[in-house]
C-alpha cells in the first residue's frame, strides 16, 4: 500500500513519446544526444558542458544510472512526477525519448519563468 501523503508532483508537459513535439531537440537528441544531454545537465546543475558530455557518450554501461539520477534531479527542480516509470528505467529503455523530454521540459520552463518576469 502506498502512502496517501506522499507527494507525486505535476505531470510533465509533453509525454515521453512526443518526440516530434519540437523537431530541433528531435532532431539533436537523436544525433548528438551526448551534446543534449549536456546541455540539460547545465540548465538543471550549472556547471560546464564538456564533463556530461563526455561522460553520457564514452560510459554507456552505466549511462542509466548518472542519466537517471539527472532526471531525478530536474524532476525535483521542477516537481515533476516520477512517470512513466523509474528514472533509471526510463534512461535504460528509452534514452533518446528521456534526453528529448528533459530538453522539452527545460525550453518550456525557462519559457514560462522569462514570461513572468517579463510580465
Amino acid at each position: 500500500m502506498s502512502n496517501p501523503y506522499e507527494y507525486v508532483g505535476k505531470p510533465w508537459s509533453s509525454s515521453l513519446f512526443n518526440c516530434f513535439q519540437d523537431i530541433g531537440i528531435c532532431l539533436l537528441g537523436t544525433v548528438c544526444r551526448s551534446v543534449l544531454y549536456s546541455q540539460n545537465v547545465n540548465t538543471t546543475r550549472g556547471g560546464g558542458r564538456c564533463g556530461a558530455c563526455f561522460l553520457y557518450h564514452f560510459c554507456c554501461c552505466c549511462r542509466c544510472f548518472f542519466a537517471g539520477n539527472h532526471r531525478g534531479d530536474l524532476r525535483r527542480k521542477y516537481s515533476l512526477a516520477e512517470e512513466p516509470c523509474n528514472d533509471c528505467v526510463v534512461h535504460c529503455f528509452c534514452s533518446c525519448c528521456a534526453v528529448c523530454q528533459e530538453a522539452r521540459e527545460h525550453k518550456l520552463q525557462e519559457a514560462f519563468s522569462t514570461s513572468l518576469i517579463a510580465s
